[in-house]
């Protein structure tokens, strides 16, 4: 089967930028790092680890078995020799630290009768099981970060983590916790960071969360926490980052939320939250840089309050109920780096002001199944060095894509299928091996050599061909129909006669007999757009309701004289035909007479 030329190896782009837990986990586990060189006592060199806690070491060896750097872990061997663990001058010890170190099985109890201990950081592993009570031991304890490990920390949430008062930070996202936040979290007054995100919690958020005036981050994504969003959590005045993604959260965002000065991320995408959208509320945030209300049921008229935002830089409100265009004012905002509307009712022409052109920080655009119309003012993403992503698919856009566009632009992912785009199939040549395109459901023609090499392909051949069986096509109004059928075809290519476009479909456009094939067999019916049509922009020459349709013709064949919508055979080349092909005249011959 020849390589599909709609889609070339299309790739998904996230909605917002990406919050892999696994790589938070890494970079956070970094700093902890650099913090421990820093500010943690390692006198350990001359020191012999205190017996019992030696013992209670062994002991944690015992159910891990083998990892990396278990065969440090002697008996006798001073504190130094032990990969992974610190001491203070009288060999008690503050620290186990094993990142990606392939610990595997559950944490002994004998972890509680490591006393001293003031950070644990096992990262990136293959822990299972629960959390031992005998945490609560561990009353110096300061940072306790188990997250990333393969099956996970399993059962309830552990109550004994409410008993270590001094912990200022607490990670254990990216588990398998199960059941409710204990209310007791409220005791841990210290906390600056609390995450418990990516595990199976179930519950309210429970009030005592805001009683952690200290926190900083506060990540709950990726559970199954239904209610509201309490409107407490606005007395958390040094909250930088708050995320509740991807929960069952209901009701409206807090108009209390203005009080959140200095918040910089607010992600509560992938929820159930109503209401209008509180621009009011986002306007108090000055400092906010990124702003995720993805997958909600907001509503919002005009999206011109985010505009006078200057510190945001990646907006995500896809898949609500927001109307209205894009702002014009979009335009100055400087550090915008990535927006995502896709999903909305918003329609209306695509701002030029929207492309800052050189020196311009976006790098991803998505404007999928929007009612967008008119043509895309791709001129004007010349000279965009930071350009990755863009997605128009499904809308109403119309017109050519220039030859040009693109230059120096360096896509990876372009998605512009179930259009109104028309003409030569656009010419990637200067992209890399990296590229990505989906031009499916457009009235495109031409080999798309730089899509798919030079090897020529019939319609059928791929996904962009219309199949009477794969939709009930006649009940569909004719301005849907254009987005369901795809017209990619060979313009300049003799394919099989079963692989052209056949059907009452493009016979009713070009208006040929409906029992016959479209444009008489031999070409494909396309609309009539023209390079002069897009540079004038006339909207009535490219607007869908006034679209006029004409026949690219087959190798051969031409249009019938007076017509756009008929391919009838080339006189010279019939007689060629019937000369055969070793008989194929010059055009000095033809000049000369001999036909």
């Amino acid at each position: 089967m020849a390589p599909q030329l709609g889609i070339h190896r299309v790739r998904h782009f996230p909605a917002l930028p990406t919050r892999t837990p696994y790589l938070r986990v890494v970079i956070a586990a970094a700093v902890l790092v650099i913090a421990h060189s820093l500010l943690l006592p390692h006198d350990c060199e001359a020191a012999s680890i205190e017996p019992t806690q030696e013992d209670a070491l062994l002991a944690i060896k015992s159910e891990w078995g083998e990892f990396d750097g278990s065969d440090t872990w002697i008996s006798g061997a001073d504190c130094a020799h032990w990969l992974g663990i610190s001491c203070n001058r009288d060999g008690d010890v503050n620290d186990v630290m094993l990142i990606s170190s392939r610990v595997a099985g559950r944490i002994s109890p004998s972890i509680g009768d490591l006393s001293a201990l003031e950070s644990i950081t096992l990262v990136g592993n293959n822990l299972t099981g629960s959390l031992p009570d005998e945490i609560s031991n561990l009353r110096s304890l300061k940072e306790l970060y188990i997250s990333g490990n393969g099956g996970g920390l399993s059962g309830p949430f552990p109550d004994s983590v409410t008993a270590l008062t001094d912990l200022s930070i607490l990670i254990l996202s990216d588990n398998q916790l199960i059941g409710e936040v204990p209310r007791g979290i409220g005791e841990l007054t210290n906390l600056v960071t609390l995450s418990l995100s990516e595990n199976k919690l179930t519950g309210q958020i429970p009030p005592g969360v805001s009683a952690l005036q200290r926190l900083t981050w506060l990540d709950l994504a990726s559970n199954s926490l239904v209610g509201t969003i309490p409107s407490d959590l606005s007395s958390l005045r040094s909250l930088v980052e708050l995320s509740l993604e991807s929960n069952r959260l209901s009701g409206s965002i807090p108009s209390s939320f203005a009080e959140l000065r200095v918040l910089r991320t607010l992600r509560l995408g992938h929820n159930r939250i109503s209401g209008l959208v509180p621009f009011d509320v986002i306007g108090s945030m000055k400092r906010l840089e990124v702003l995720g209300l993805q997958h909600n049921s907001l509503h919002a008229y005009s999206l011109a309050p985010l505009a006078a935002h200057p510190s945001l830089q990646y907006i995500d409100v896809s898949w609500n109920g927001i109307s209205g265009s894009i702002p014009e004012e979009f335009g100055q905002m400087k550090n915008l780096t990535g927006l995502n509307l896709a999903g909305n009712a918003l329609q209306g022409k695509v701002p030029r002001s929207l492309f800052g052109g050189e020196g311009s920080e976006l790098n991803y655009l998505n404007l999928a199944y929007n009612e967008f119309t008119g043509i895309f003012p791709w001129t004007s993403l010349r000279g965009m060095e930071n350009l990755d992503s863009i997605t128009l698919s499904h809308n109403r856009f119309v017109g050519i894509v220039p030859p040009d566009a693109l230059v120096n632009v360096p896509l990876s992912f372009l998605n512009i299928s179930h259009n109104f785009f028309s003409g030569r199939l656009p010419d990637f040549g200067s992209s890399d091996g990296d590229f990505a395109a989906d031009l499916r459901g457009n009235f495109f023609y031409g080999t798309g050599e730089v899509l798919v090499g030079n090897e020529p392909i019939c319609p059928v051949e791929s996904p962009n061909h219309y199949s009477p069986s794969s939709n009930s096509l006649a009940s569909m109004p004719a301005t849907q129909l254009f987005a369901t059928w795809n017209c990619l075809a060979l313009a300049d290519e003799v394919c099989p006669m079963e692989s052209q476009h056949r059907g009452e479909l493009c016979s009713t456009f070009c208006g040929t007999n409906a029992t016959e094939a479209p444009c008489s067999g031999h070409g494909v019916c396309v609309p009539a757009a023209t390079l002069e049509d897009y540079e004038s922009g006339s909207p009535d020459a490219l607007a869908p309701e006034y679209l006029q349709f004409e026949c690219v013709c087959f190798r051969g064949y031409q249009l019938a004289e007076g017509s756009r919508h008929e391919c009838v055979p080339i006189m010279a080349d019939m007689r060629a035909r019937r000369r055969g092909p070793a008989e194929l005249l010059t055009r000095g011959e033809r000049r000369e007479g001999k036909v």
